[in-house]
């Protein structure tokens, strides 16, 4: 099935690319996907053009990070500070997330 036939069933490039990584989609949100290697896993949120990546192991997330770069032009590759609407702060060394 050529891109463009994907396209027109709802699929988009991205959505294409994170199934071709080995990435599941989320039964509750179609926007979430998931991977998971043993221990470690990464989750990948879209938004329009935001992608969010969380991880329990870095080396994980960098290969991850990697690959999507690989096929996409991605920019804002530090920590996230705010999206949608919602500001963020983590404390790396306790482990915690804080939304606002």
């Amino acid at each position: 099935m050529g891109l463009h036939k994907v396209q027109e069933h709802g699929i988009n490039k991205l959505t294409l690319i994170v199934l071709c990584f080995g990435f599941l989609k989320n039964l509750v949100d179609c926007n979430v996907y998931i991977i998971c290697h043993e221990f470690f896993f990464v989750i990948l949120c879209l938004y329009v053009n935001d992608c969010i990546l969380a991880k329990n192991d870095r080396s994980f997330l960098t290969t991850t990070k990697v690959e999507l770069s690989n096929e996409f032009d991605m920019a804002g590759n530090g920590c996230i500070g705010y999206s949608l609407g919602i500001q963020v702060y983590q404390n790396s060394k306790k482990g915690e997330i804080y939304l606002f």
